[in-house]
């Protein structure tokens, strides 16, 4: 009768390790796919980041580009104005000396 008591705790004890190492297991688990989701999420919010970045260097990229084109444009028109001008005084000139008598 004690032989069986003892078998029966012996039985119990080796059970209840056995369970105590598969709650660590469990535990062991729980925290590694908890540290994969952390990272997970770390490297989506740092390729959300790099891909803002990006957004943010190809839009001034855009805006300088634009200010350029602009600016370039404008010194176009101004000279073509000059040279318009410069042309029409000459004409201007040149219509007056043709009624001046000499």
């Amino acid at each position: 009768m004690a032989e069986d008591q003892e078998r029966q705790q012996q039985a119990l004890a080796v059970l209840q390790q056995q369970q105590r190492e598969q709650e660590r297991a469990q535990e062991q688990a729980l925290a590694e796919q908890e540290r994969l989701r952390t990272e997970e999420q770390e490297r989506l919010r740092t390729e959300e980041q790099e891909r803002l970045r990006t957004e943010e260097q190809e839009r001034l990229r855009t805006e300088e580009q634009e200010r350029l084109r602009t600016e370039e444009q404008e010194r176009l028109r101004t000279e073509e104005q000059e040279r318009q001008q410069q042309a029409l005084a000459t004409l201007h000139q040149e219509r007056i000396q043709e009624f001046r008598p000499e």
